[in-house]
């Protein structure tokens, strides 16, 4: 297990932790019942990674996992996140070209 994956899976899981937690308790409006804090670094993976590393997909599945959990709907999460990665990863790759100077 590489370190970068053993870091994203403690940071998903104390995000889980602090969801369950805390945010109950912090409720600012009605947009805070449908934020999750798993989503923010799983995008952001998704976004920053390289093209051919696989990480946003497996951020995607534990993260998807892990909000499933606590979830009435068994799945749902897990197609959210791994919906949304697939969409990023065909909108750089489809439309978005890195420039190469070499």
């Amino acid at each position: 297990m590489s370190r970068k994956s053993l870091v994203i899976i403690l940071t998903l899981v104390f995000l889980a932790l602090a969801q369950i937690s805390f945010a109950p308790h912090f409720i600012v409006g009605w947009w805070f019942a449908w934020f999750n804090l798993i989503d923010v670094p799983v995008l952001v993976v998704a976004l920053l990674e390289k093209r051919k590393n696989n990480l946003g997909w497996a951020a995607a599945f534990l993260g998807g996992i892990i909000l499933d959990m606590y979830s009435a709907h068994f799945g749902m999460w897990l197609a959210i996140m791994v919906g949304s990665v697939a969409f990023i990863k065909f909108i750089l790759k489809k439309y978005v070209s890195i420039p190469s100077f070499w």
